[in-house]
């Protein structure tokens, strides 16, 4: 009856080390993904923000160069 008792306790052991693990897991998966995300959210921000800042001086030399 002890060696019953004993296996079940060395599976529910592993049972727990398992859900830790794979929570730890999922957690650090998720977290990569939602630095990625909003590590490309700002990249896209700031080059967008450039670009149209770079237009709009091309814009405004070119209307000084054509409309003196």
């Amino acid at each position: 009856m002890k060696s019953f008792f004993k296996g079940r306790k060395f599976r529910f052991i592993t049972l727990l080390t398992g859900l830790v693990s794979a929570s730890v897991i999922l957690t650090i998966v998720i977290l990569l993904f939602s630095s990625y995300q909003s590590e490309k959210k700002s990249l896209t921000n700031t080059y967008l923000s450039l670009n149209y800042s770079k237009s709009n001086k091309i814009s405004s030399s070119v209307n000084s160069l054509l409309h003196p």
